[in-house]
Formats: C-alpha cells, sequence, structure tokens
C-alpha cells in the first residue's frame, strides 16, 4: 500500500544547465522533456543575478573530498594567476555535485551558483530525474555568463528504480594466447575467462578498495602466458592462472606496459617520474631510475623495451619528449618536440607519434620526430593493439536528432586505413588482441569487434559467466 503521506508531498526538483559539450561528447544525455536521464553534476558559485536563469540557491552537506591544490595547473601560462581549490563534495536531497571551492567548506551550506551537467571526470557527483522542461540556451542566450547548453528542470521523485547493477562490469582488459582478463570499473575483482571454454572462468579477488568513481578506469591489465599483472591506483598485484594474487607495492601507477612478461611502471609525483621494471617474479629491478616530472601521454611496448611519450610540466610552452627504456634498465631521454597534443599515440612498428588531431611523426631511433604529416583518422582518443590502432571518435553522420549516448571506434592499420568500425556505448574502452588475431574490446561487455576470418564470435558476458560459476562451481579434482 502506498504511503498517503508521500502521495501528499510535492516533488523534487532540480534545475541544471546540461553543457553543451558534455552532450557533443556523449558524457551526458541531451535533456528531453519525459524522460529519464542520469547528469554527472558539477556546481559552480556565482553571485546571484536576476538576468542569469541558470542560477538557484541550494543547500546541501558539504564533504572534503581532497587536499587543497593550486590551480590551474604548472603548466599554464605564466599570466594566469594561481589560487588554491578545494574540491569538495556536495550532497542534496537526492542529488550529489562536485565544487570546487576558492575556500574550505564543510557540514551544512547554503550557497548560490549553477549545477551543470558536465563530463564524468570532472566530478564524483550526478542525478538521475524525469526532464520536465528544456530550454535551449545558445551562445547569445547566454549573454558571456556561462557555456552554452541546455536549462532543465527534473522532476528527482517521477523515476522507475534504478536497475540492478550486475556482478561485474568490465572496464579493463587484456589477453594472452587465448585466455583473456578482466577488471570490474569499480569493484576488486577480476576474471580469468578461457575462450575455447568460456564456462571455465575463475574469479580473483584484489585486496584493494572499491573505486569510488564509475565510469573511470582504476585498474589496467597486462596479461602473459603465466598469469597477468594488475596495477593502477591501488599498486601493482600479480596474479597466476591458478588464482593466486600478490601485492607488490602499494603506490599509485600513472602508466604502465608490458613487453613477454616484463612490467614497466611510471609513478609521477611533482620533482619526478619513476621508472621500475617487474618480472613474472615478483622482482623488481632498477627501481631507482627517475626522469623529469611530466604528464605520461602514452606507454608502448617494442622489441627492444618500452618508449614513454611525456609532457613537462615545468615549462611554458609545454614540450613533450620520448623516453626509451630497454628490458635491462638502461633509460634514454630524448629531445624536445613541439606541438603535440595531450592526447597522442606512440605506435611500436612502424615507430611515430599519433596526434588524434589530425597528424602523425615518424619517431627515429635517436628519439626524434619528423616533421608531422597528415594523418587521416582523428578522433577523441586512441590506443595501438598487436600492430593495428584504434580510434575513439565521434559519428560525423550523425542524424541531429539522434540523442543516444554513443561513439565510434575505428580499427586501422599504421596507415590510418580503416579495417572494422563499431558503435560503442562507454568512453575509453579498453582494447585487446588474442593469439587468433580476434580483437575484443569493453562496452558494458566484452565486444569482438574484428577477426581475421570475417566471423565475429558472440559477445561474452562475465556477469552471467560469474553468476553461473558462483552458483555451480566446478568440482574438485
Amino acid at each position: 500500500m502506498t504511503d498517503p503521506t508521500r502521495q501528499l508531498r510535492p516533488h523534487r526538483q532540480l534545475r541544471l544547465l546540461a553543457g553543451q559539450d558534455a552532450i557533443l561528447d556523449g558524457q551526458i544525455p541531451r535533456p528531453t522533456v519525459g524522460q529519464v536521464g542520469v547528469f554527472w553534476l558539477l556546481f559552480e558559485e556565482v553571485p546571484a543575478d536576476p538576468r542569469d536563469p541558470t542560477l538557484s540557491t541550494i543547500e546541501a552537506d558539504a564533504e572534503p573530498l581532497a587536499p587543497p591544490r593550486l590551480e590551474p595547473a604548472i603548466d599554464a601560462p605564466p599570466a594566469i594567476p594561481r589560487t588554491w581549490i578545494w574540491r569538495i563534495l556536495l550532497r542534496g536531497d537526492g542529488w550529489s555535485a562536485t565544487w570546487y571551492s576558492p575556500r574550505p567548506a564543510t557540514g551544512r551550506v547554503r550557497i548560490t551558483g549553477r549545477l551543470v551537467g558536465d563530463f564524468a571526470y570532472a566530478t564524483t557527483g550526478s542525478v538521475r530525474g524525469r526532464v520536465i522542461s528544456a530550454r535551449s540556451l545558445d551562445e547569445a542566450g547566454t549573454a558571456g555568463r556561462h557555456e552554452p547548453g541546455i536549462l532543465a528542470e527534473l522532476d528527482l521523485d517521477d523515476v522507475p528504480p534504478p536497475a540492478i547493477r550486475p556482478s561485474f562490469v568490465p572496464r579493463a582488459l587484456s589477453a594472452a594466447g587465448r585466455v583473456l582478463w578482466a577488471a570490474d570499473e569499480q569493484l576488486p575483482l577480476i576474471v580469468r575467462i578461457d575462450l575455447d571454454n568460456p564456462t571455465d572462468v575463475r574469479e580473483i579477488v584484489i585486496p584493494a578498495p572499491i573505486a569510488p568513481e564509475p565510469g573511470r578506469t582504476p585498474w589496467r591489465l597486462h596479461a602473459d602466458p603465466a598469469g597477468c599483472w594488475i596495477v593502477g591506483w591501488y599498486g601493482i598485484f600479480r596474479a597466476t592462472g591458478t588464482g593466486t594474487v600478490h601485492r607488490l607495492d602499494d603506490r599509485p601507477v600513472s602508466a604502465s606496459a608490458a613487453h613477454k612478461g616484463t612490467l614497466l611502471t611510471c609513478t609521477t609525483d611533482k620533482t619526478a617520474t619513476r621508472i621500475d621494471l617487474w618480472h613474472p617474479d615478483g622482482q623488481s629491478h632498477h627501481d631507482d631510475t627517475t626522469v623529469p616530472a611530466g604528464t605520461i601521454g602514452s606507454v608502448t611496448a617494442h622489441d627492444n623495451g618500452f618508449r614513454i611519450l611525456m609532457r613537462r610540466r615545468d615549462t611554458w610552452p609545454t614540450t613533450t619528449f620520448v623516453v626509451a627504456v630497454t628490458v635491462d634498465g638502461h633509460v634514454t631521454i630524448g629531445p624536445s618536440i613541439d606541438d603535440v597534443d595531450d592526447y597522442a599515440i606512440l605506435t611500436a612498428d612502424p615507430p611515430g607519434i599519433i596526434d588524434v588531431r589530425n597528424t602523425v611523426r615518424t619517431l627515429r631511433p635517436d628519439l626524434r620526430a619528423d616533421p608531422p604529416t597528415r594523418w587521416p583518422l582523428p578522433g577523441l582518443t586512441g590506443g595501438t593493439v598487436g600492430n593495428l590502432v584504434w580510434i575513439e571518435h565521434h559519428d560525423r553522420d550523425r542524424d541531429l536528432h539522434d540523442n543516444r549516448r554513443y561513439w565510434l571506434l575505428s580499427l586501422a592499420d599504421p596507415t590510418g586505413g580503416v579495417i572494422a568500425r563499431t558503435e560503442i556505448h562507454t568512453p575509453e574502452p579498453s582494447v585487446t588482441i588474442d593469439s587468433h588475431g580476434t580483437v575484443w574490446i569493453t562496452d558494458h561487455n566484452i565486444i569482438a569487434v574484428y577477426t581475421p576470418t570475417g566471423t565475429l564470435p558472440l559477445p561474452l558476458s562475465p556477469a552471467e559467466l560469474l553468476d553461473h560459476h558462483r552458483s555451480d562451481p566446478p568440482l574438485s579434482r
């Protein structure tokens, strides 16, 4: 029986500005009257202005998320003043939002500003509601006060119950031979799947926290015939084919790659980037190697070791350079390379740098780069798998009235010639290739997008395989 007091209670409503860029990127849905949507939320504190319809005064509980940091980053132009920013989670009635505040705050707060539907990486807050009104605000309509977008009112109560989360949501993926290893996007769970016998699934629980941010990738996997490296936010782990797992280090890993079982990890801080090499026996070698501090753009393995694409944070204009690391730990730092985008890909064969905007450069043995030439497949992000390149990009032929949240993933040869293309519904998928040449990706499940035979295998649902395994475990031998 429905509680009569609940029937009489007014529905909770919330006003938000769905940012145009976040909509176009597929991070949030385009607000459409009558539809239920989930929006990543930022809060921007703004002085009251009766001419700005995007503003509202909210009450919420403020919870600090992290120590303060100086913004903008050190590699910003010197003319931009830097200030301390506190990242705070605001918890309201039926919603939450991240607030990048110029002052510390905690407890119950009452503040004026706008709630913005934004990119998932920028916030840990979100809201779910049914759109009851939507109004487009273009450049002219914003009067320069905020970015263009759609001003929407949400009903937070007129929504169906959310779907039950699957027991396993794959986010990271790696193959060795005909064995797939997958990591959940939040839970510290790994599954090992034998592609020749998919019901032979093994569950591995990692002694690590549950990741707080769905949609991010807390783990990277690097499989080899003897097991799998598991690296990321919570350190370095080594799992064996029998299901045992050992933690080898607890430092967060910024980037990694593996070559014939040897793992390279990059750990960054404000002063330097530390490079470690790990071997399947669990031993770390050459763990005292450091290079200048910087942002890791890409890492790739090749026959003689590894290459790392780095961006210096302590210079302006920012510069990019390549670091070469041999399997025995010898490090070579290359010269500066100008005008490389934040999203660039290192290729191993042939050695090169693909700027996903639209250029490619050949990388010489001395780590110098040739002048850029045109890359025919621009996109948002990408990587390499085997000797192929994958690029995530928008659908340039998308219908203007198509409100679905999706991107395209194109698989290309080293020249940019597309050999396969598929629609994906999660940003920044994990991509791997097995010994039959089949390319697999994460997209809610594990999907095959290319195979040399032309006949794609059926998608794999780790959740279904795992649930079946839990209810009917194999007999002991």
